[in-house]
């Protein structure tokens, strides 16, 4: 275990990443003097690289900058990150001020960013339409096409024209999917317009046939034409590499006030999909209760998007949180997440909340 951090400074991780050398990346942000002085004054994005050994490679600090004679502050949060087979990283986020080499004034939105694997700064791009809101969530790289695929939520942005859908009110928020270029420039790959309520993706992944795989959670069943509005499922949704969308599989309880959620996602080398995520019902059965206040779920899609299996994990009076996925060249399976869990086996170590690490053959 390594510890990182600044006196009286906050540091906040909202991501993880590894490369094919075993470096390790974390992404978050901060408010104060963590890698040099604040940029945007008032909340700074990092990412530090650490070795195999767990000693840092490097950590950088970045942000909008104060123009002159512009007394505002700024905040930016990181969303997630990626790491590419050249050790270049990528991490996504949001901004109130003008971040990014394309940036027009003080324009709300997301960017992304890159950095080497040495960690010098490549270039920054602001996400962002004049009257829209947007928010990017999640980025992975595709290896075969050597490019960069962003997930979010937007409201009131219509990403194939770049303009506004002019909504009278705020309006739900829109799956969207954008693709990038090693050198930041940005293609449209695809979008869920939906008027009625929100697509929100928790994860994102590329296949090694360049398939790209989006799951989360929405209000609307998704796997009609009619779009109506449903309880909280968790969705899981594939697109070939030219963005046409192939299917799309949701699950989960119909049950009033039950929530599930997909919030990691990964593939193995023949195309099948693994993901976990976290239900307030039960995923296997709905008209049967679910172990504990809240469980976590592990799922294998075939590549046609057919459920061969679900495994539902959860004790008695307890909560569980799912976090990421991941699978090894063996075909194991990685769960991560956070738990209160007291069970003789599994007793809290210290504090509320502890971390967990789940192996599955």
């Amino acid at each position: 275990m390594k510890r990182v951090g600044v006196r009286n400074v906050s540091l906040k991780v909202t991501g993880t990443a590894a490369d094919i050398n075993g470096n390790a990346y974390v992404t978050g942000y901060t408010n104060g003097p963590f890698e040099k002085a604040l940029i945007s004054e008032k909340q700074d994005m990092f990412v530090v690289k650490f070795n195999p050994d767990g000693t840092i490679a490097w950590k950088k600090q970045a942000g909008p900058k104060r123009a002159k004679g512009v007394y505002n502050t700024y905040n930016v949060f990181t969303e997630g990150i990626t790491v590419d087979k050249f050790g270049n990283s990528y991490v996504v986020g949001i901004s109130d001020g003008p971040f990014g080499d394309n940036a027009v004034g003080n324009l709300n939105g997301g960017f992304i960013i890159k950095f080497d694997t040495n960690g010098n700064q490549i270039w920054v791009k602001q996400i962002s339409i004049p009257g829209a809101s947007i928010f990017p969530k999640k980025v992975a790289f595709d290896e075969n096409a050597d490019c960069i695929y962003v997930a979010g939520t937007s409201v009131n942005a219509n990403f194939r024209t770049n303009t506004t859908l002019n909504h009278i009110s705020p309006g739900p928020r829109d799956l969207f999917i954008l693709k990038f270029d090693k050198n930041g420039n940005q293609e449209f790959f695809a979008q869920s317009i939906i008027y009625s309520d929100s697509v929100i993706p928790h994860s994102l992944a590329v296949d090694p046939f360049g398939n790209v795989l989006v799951g989360g959670q929405s209000d609307i069943d998704l796997e009609s034409e009619t779009n109506q509005r449903t309880n909280t499922r968790g969705f899981l949704m594939k697109y070939d590499f030219d963005g046409a969308q192939r299917w799309i599989q949701q699950f989960g309880p119909h049950e009033y006030r039950k929530s599930t959620k997909i919030t990691g996602i990964a593939t193995d080398r023949v195309g099948n999909i693994f993901t976990t995520g976290q239900t307030s019902g039960n995923t296997i059965n709905e008209r049967s209760k679910l172990v504990g206040n809240q469980d976590i779920f592990l799922t294998k899609h075939n590549f046609i998007g057919q459920v061969e299996w679900i495994r539902q994990i959860g004790t008695p009076g307890e909560t569980f949180y799912s976090g990421g996925i991941g699978i090894d060249l063996d075909g194991n399976l990685y769960s991560t997440g956070i738990t209160d869990n007291n069970e003789k086996d599994y007793q809290v170590i210290g504090g509320n909340m502890d971390l967990f690490l789940m192996k599955f053959r």
